[in-house]
Order: structure tokens, then sequence, then C-alpha cells
């Protein structure tokens, strides 16, 4: 016998004891086009110890040719009925489908190329019993053909009748539908499985992920359930794509919003920025994640058949180290915001977008360094809300200044006087305090400070300065960018003098120079406008 036949050979041995019970499980196995593991799979829930059972084997509209299979799957116990479908609807609506028929009071759930142990149904009706959920979940051991094993993963899953429907998508509805319910894992080993995940988590996948765990914590803030990028076929047009990594808290939706309002048909393209992978793959910003949900926002996705007049890459991190995925992206132009790395971004865009791209100098100063490259004919500044970020400011109190950053932090002062605070900075010496994003966020990062002093400081007014200007912090910078900023900082090679001589007299006046200065030149209509000027 052939190793690859090992599993499909597998027999369970006669069980000695056999547990009625007046409590019904349906278990639910749906095939399309299967092959010899659905008899291995439907022999081994006719041969559980629990006999009160009925099993639903449903037909997901295969094609013909596989009569043989289910008529064999459906001879193997009297317990066995067939349900067929006209059509292939996919395996989570399959199983809406089988639940509507299910008779017991718990249903499970397997896949057709899985074996279960004898006693998975009796555990985990007993584990359910003795606990008020609404399921359980078993673990499993991922096999080859040969029973060689290569991981264990979460197992099939037990309920009450009427615990809930699933998503129906064509991926992932097993995870949604396990997180929706809260169901616990338990350590019982009670299952053997061909049906493997991918090795990383599917852009597609992770987008839904993403959605519904927001839609789970906010079910009553979205007019329904969210609309996975998985289940969307066909060709989308837009006017602008904007690409960046939307985990960002405040990164682009603003802008996004101030597109939509001059009529543009505008979509959101999430790109992962290297740098902010340390912890893994994240959802979505959640304002961002709203909007999507709400049905206020569309996201695309690299893989889909998009047509774009103009792709803006508001983030130039995420083409540092692109997606491998083949690209489904098409723009008639591409515009990439102002980057450190442009001969790297400009090859990146070629492959994601089909278009060869400008750069968008963010100001004069960034539009110098960037000379001899192609570029945009207009700027695009960095824009904020300052609405967003005002804060209620109270005059400084008796102790030491507080100055912050965030990110960098060389060559903050190192002075006893001063109480320098860094949000993800990656630099330090003892005494200062550092924040990692987790801890908390811009905002209330911000609201700490008296005095912003961004090193290095940027060419052009970027948004954490323009975020801080408008929190009402008073940012301090070298004397050669006052071109830039006009009266809206001070201008000191000395920050730490500068701070001493500052504190603890009426910065008011400073600070409302900071924040008329972002709502009069850096607001999101007027990065719009600029947006509008450059699409094809």
């Amino acid at each position: 016998m052939e190793a690859r036949e090992l599993l499909e050979a597998a027999r369970t041995p006669p069980i000695v004891h056999r547990i009625g019970d007046p409590e019904r499980v349906t278990s639910i196995v749906v095939a399309y086009s299967p092959g010899p593991e659905l008899i291995t799979s439907i022999r081994s829930l006719a041969a559980q110890s629990w006999t009160n059972q009925e099993i639903l084997l449903v037909d997901d509209g295969s094609p013909h040719g596989h009569d043989r299979v289910f008529a064999e799957a459906t001879g193997l116990d009297p317990r066995v009925r067939l349900l067929r479908l006209d059509a292939n609807l996919g395996v989570y609506a399959a199983r809406n489908a089988a639940l509507d028929r299910a008779t017991g009071d718990y249903v499970t759930f397997q896949d057709p190329d899985a074996w279960s142990h004898p006693s998975r149904l009796a555990v985990q009706v007993a584990a359910l019993r003795a606990s008020s959920w609404a399921g359980v979940v078993g673990r499993a051991l991922h096999v080859t053909g040969d029973l060689t094993v290569t991981r264990a993963l979460r197992g099939p899953f037990l309920v009450r009748r009427g615990a809930g429907r699933f998503d129906e998508v064509r991926h992932g509805g097993d995870d949604e539908y396990v997180e929706r319910l809260s169901l616990p894992a338990r350590p019982d080993l009670l299952a053997l499985t061909r049906s493997a995940p991918p090795p990383h988590l599917a852009p597609a996948l992770r987008s839904y992920r993403s959605a519904y765990r927001r839609w789970h914590r906010h079910p009553a803030a979205s007019p329904g359930r969210p609309w996975p990028l998985l289940e969307r076929r066909g060709r989308r047009a837009y006017d602008v794509v904007l690409a960046a990594d939307w985990t960002r808290p405040d990164g682009g939706l603003g802008q996004f919003h101030a597109l939509k309002a001059r009529g543009l048909r505008v979509a959101l393209l999430h790109l992962d920025d290297p740098a902010r992978l340390r912890l893994g793959p994240a959802d979505l910003d959640p304002a961002v994640q709203q909007a999507v949900n709400d049905g206020a926002a569309e996201q695309v996705d690299i893989t889909d058949d998009i047509r774009a007049r103009l792709v803006v890459v508001r983030d130039p991190a995420v083409l540092i180290h692109p997606p491998d995925a083949p690209s489904g992206v098409r723009a008639t132009r591409v515009v990439v915001e102002s980057s450190r790395s442009p001969r790297r971004c400009v090859d990146a865009s070629r492959r994601l977008f089909h278009a060869e791209p400008l750069l968008a100098p963010a100001g004069p100063r960034t539009r110098q360094a960037l000379a001899g490259l192609p570029l945009t004919p207009v700027d695009l500044p960095a824009t904020v809300a300052a609405e967003d970020w005002r804060l209620d400011r109270r005059s400084a109190g008796p102790g030491r200044p507080v100055v912050g950053c965030i990110g960098g932090g060389a060559g903050l002062p190192r002075d006893p006087a001063v109480d320098v605070r860094l949000l993800d900075g990656c630099h330090g010496v003892p005494g200062w305090l550092r924040y990692r994003p987790t801890d908390l966020d811009q905002r209330a990062f911000l609201h700490q400070l008296d005095f912003y002093l961004p090193l290095p400081p940027p060419a052009d007014p970027d948004p954490a300065v323009l975020a801080a200007l408008a929190a009402g912090c008073v940012v301090l910078l070298p004397p050669s960018h006052r071109p830039a900023f006009g009266d809206a900082a001070v201008y000191t090679t000395d920050p730490a003098g500068a701070m001493t001589a500052l504190h603890g007299t009426d910065l008011t006046a400073q600070r409302d120079r900071g924040v008329a200065f972002v709502r009069t030149h850096h607001h999101h209509g007027r990065y719009a406008a600029r947006i509008e000027a450059l699409t094809p």
C-alpha cells in the first residue's frame, strides 16, 4: 500500500463503551468534488462513542463524476443524510444550509478530509454541559497522507444549536465564528486533518480579520456585517487610490474625506511599513476600520483588479519591502510623497502599479534635496485637522519644562533641568521617560509636553510637527527653518536654554500662532486640491 493511502485506509477499532443519551449531536460535513478521504471522515464520525447522532453530508454543488463517492459515504451508516445543493455556495453558506435542517441539541463541523477520535463528541459535549459556553474548540494535528505530522492547529468545534450562523465568505469564516462566540480552546487532541491554514495570513484574510474584529467590538456601530475584500470580484475603477500603512493612527483618513468631498472616487490600499511589523501584523487603525465597516470608505487589495487614474503612495516606507504578490493595480499616474530612498521607491512603484512614478516634495527644502529626480509640478504639503488635535492647555507648573519628540531622540538635551520624554524613540539616557506606541497614543503623549523638539528637524513641516503645533506645544527649531515655519515656531541653537527661559512665561500667543499656521497652510482641503490637480 502506498504511503499516501494510509490515512484513507485508517479504521477505528470497535468501540467497547458506547454512550446512549437523549440529547442529539448533529455533525455537518461539507464536501465539494471529494475523493476517498471523505469516506475516512464520515467513517470516523459514524464510529463515535456518542451514538445519538445525525450526520449531515452536504454536496456543495459538485460537478458530475462524484456520485459514487457520495453514495459510498451515505451508505456507511443509516444516520448519514445527504443534502445536495444546486450550486457551489462555499463551505460556510453550505454549513448554514445544513444548520437550517439540523435537529440536534448540539452541532459540530468536520472537514471532508479529517479524522476524529472516537471519543471526540463525548468529550466535547461533556465539556459544554459543565459550562455556560456557547461551544468548545478542540485541538488537531495536521498530517500528510502518510500520517506525517507537520503542525498542531485549532481543531473542530462543537456548539449548542442556535449559537449562530456563519458569515458566508469564501475563506476565514471559521476564525470569525470562533472569535464572535468567544469559544474557549481545550487541550484535548481530538482530530487529524489535512486542511492546513496558509503559512501566512493572506492580505485579504487579514483585512477581513481586522473588519470583523471591529464589528465584534462595536456591532451596533455598523449597519450590517463588514463586507470583506475576499468576496469582491471583477474590475473596479477609481480616480484616486491612497496607498499607506493604514494601521498607523491618523495615517490619512482626513485627506481621504477631503478628496471625497471634492467628488472624487477614492479607495484605500493598505501596505505594511516593515518598521511597524515588530509585533506582527496589526489590524487597521480603529477609525479607518470603522469607516470601512460603515461603508464610508472603500478598501482595495493589491491583488484586486483595479484601474486608477492616480495612485498616491502617502507613506514611502511601505515601498521599502513591497509585497511579493502579483499586483492587479494599474495606474495612469503614480505619485510617491517625498522619500528618503527614492530609487527603491521608484522601482517598487513600477512593479506594483505599472507606471513611472513622480516624487512629490512636501515643500521647497525637500524639492531642493530631490533635484534631478522626476518630481511633481506642485508640492504636496503635509496636513492635519487642527481641531482633532486641540488640547485644553493649562499654564506651566512650577516643575521642570517638559520636552519630547516622536521617534529618534538623539540630540535631545541631557540637562537635569529639563524633563525629556520620548514616544517610540530609539535613543534614551537614564532619567528619560520612554513610551512604546502601545503605551499611549500620540494625542495623550503631546498633552504631557510643554515643548516639542523634533530631532532630526524635518526639512519641511511633517505630520508629527504639525500635530504638535495644533496640540499647543511650543515647537523648537534651528534658525534655518524659519522660511518653512514662519512665526509658528521658536528658533534657537540652544534648546535647553530656550526652554528654561520660556518656562513659566505666558506662551498663549506662541501657541495660538502655531495653531493658526496649521489651520491656514496645512489643512486637508489644501492637500485635496493639489491631488485633484495632479489627477490625469
